[in-house]
């Protein structure tokens, strides 16, 4: 019930606006700069009475997302050996109670992650007490030189994960430039996308 707007939320070629609450300011085919009024919550009729509704719109547009990735030839890099610590602690509102004593980690090179679970009694009572545990992992560290064949690979590996990961847009096309530098691949990917632009913000 809350009287909003929606804004573009970012650059685009409109291509529809289904407006089931809200006026509509454009129209397909018509170009808009992300943070631009799409569909108006607040206006008055030719009869000078003034509305502020919470405006309702599937505004469709044409739009470009562009990634762009480098690879080194050389980089350093950390296998995993399969040897691992875990150290658990609670964590109160404010302060950290550790369930281990202040032992060292013996590894000499090891990657540490952390995670937080909070403690329920029951699916809808959640405990104001957290276990958090932290994980070190134990690594070889080595130097490593990739083809040109393989550092492409790798960017374009990363290229497909970047547009699988485009939640609720389609991909029309998509359009790669390479370049190849003395230590490294550059790989730079434009997709031409079909996608809901809008996005609703309260009215002052």
């Amino acid at each position: 019930s809350e009287p909003c707007s929606i804004y573009a939320a970012r650059d685009g070629v409109i291509a529809s606006v289904s407006d089931y609450m809200g006026y509509s300011l454009v129209k397909p085919g018509d170009t808009v700069t992300a943070g631009d009024l799409v569909v108006s919550g607040d206006y008055t009729d030719k009869y000078g009475v003034q509305y502020k509704l919470h405006s309702y719109a599937k505004v469709m547009a044409y739009t470009t997302h562009t990634k762009t990735v480098t690879v080194p030839f050389k980089s350093v890099e950390h296998i995993r050996t399969g040897r691992v610590k875990n150290k658990y602690s609670l964590k109160f509102i404010r302060f950290n109670v550790p369930l281990y004593f202040n032992e060292k980690i013996i590894y000499n090179n090891y990657d540490t992650t952390k995670s937080e679970k909070a403690l329920r009694l029951t699916d809808s009572f959640v405990l104001p007490i957290s276990l958090l545990k932290t994980t070190y992992t134990e690594v070889d560290v080595c130097d490593c030189v990739k083809s040109e064949e393989t550092a492409l690979k790798d960017a374009y590996e990363q290229l497909f994960d970047f547009e699988y990961n485009l939640v609720g847009i389609r991909v029309l096309g998509r359009d790669y430039e390479t370049q190849v530098n003395d230590d490294s691949v550059t790989v730079k990917v434009i997709l031409d996308c079909y996608e809901d632009i809008g996005i609703t913000r309260k009215i002052d």
